[in-house]
């Protein structure tokens, strides 16, 4: 495992923690793959609380942004988008979903007309759904 599986790994499923137990019986080839994507949730979705201002948290948002780009590119940073890049053609060559996953996030900030927890959470589940989609493709369960 390479510094940057590790780093996913650390972020995402730590042990104990329910995607850990959620992959525990999972082959490790699927762990390598599944684990990115949710490091990056976990990565994006903890700009939202890291900042009390909401030009940083917007900062932090356009930089991923520039970074999925990057991964889109071929020219990825960070450990959890070099880790992308490495798993599937898919992502690498299709990085849709985790922009419209990044814009959902960012609207989720920027929309002055979220009026409750149940407006917030259905916006950030919105968001999830792009992980989710590429999850199901990468164990097959999804449509190609």
């Amino acid at each position: 495992m390479n510094v940057h599986q590790i780093y996913c790994r650390e972020k995402a499923a730590p042990d104990g923690s329910n995607l850990y137990y959620a992959l525990l019986f999972e082959s490790e080839d699927l762990k390598t793959q599944l684990r990115p994507l949710f490091a990056l949730h976990y990565e994006i979705t903890a700009c939202l609380s890291a900042s009390t201002d909401p030009g940083v948290t917007h900062m932090k948002l356009n930089w991923w942004s520039e970074e999925l780009t990057r991964l889109s590119e071929g020219n990825p940073h960070h450990p959890i988008t070099v880790s992308l890049q490495s798993i599937t053609d898919d992502i690498r060559n299709n990085s849709a979903p985790l922009l419209n996953y990044l814009t959902t996030i960012h609207s989720i900030v920027m929309k002055q007309s979220i009026t409750g927890f149940d407006d917030w959470f259905d916006s950030l589940t919105q968001g999830l759904g792009h992980i989710w989609l590429l999850a199901s493709r990468l164990t097959k369960h999804g449509n190609p």
